[in-house]
């Protein structure tokens, strides 16, 4: 992987992190209303998964920027959270772990030079 793809990935990543972040910092559920703590509580995991995937993959991407092994947990953990998100009523994590997984592999998996 070039270092611009990996720099893109990195960027992606971060605002990634943040769209799923910042939500779930700005929102305190009520206690009397346990629908929302249920969602609020799905938001908070589901942003943990993805913390801690991009932790896994910025790691990877810039350790060993010669491996694709991450491509399959990273898919993986992304899709389901964009079923938790779709499942739970969650627009904003369903769109951004869609986008996430559709974008990086297709960065990754970009030819680096020309085929001989």
């Amino acid at each position: 992987m070039r270092k611009w793809q990996r720099i893109v990935v990195t960027l992606l990543l971060l605002v990634e992190v943040a769209i799923t972040l910042l939500p779930v910092l700005r929102d305190v559920p009520p206690i009397d209303r346990p629908t929302v703590r249920i969602r609020h509580g799905v938001r908070l995991a589901v942003c943990t998964m993805l913390l801690i995937t991009a932790g896994s993959v910025l790691a990877s991407v810039w350790l060993r920027p010669n491996t694709r092994i991450w491509l399959v947990p990273f898919a993986g953990t992304h899709l389901a959270a964009a079923g938790l998100g779709w499942a739970h009523a969650l627009p904003v994590v369903t769109l951004v772990a869609v986008t996430s997984v559709v974008l990086v592999p297709v960065l990754v998996l970009l030819p680096t030079g020309r085929s001989q």
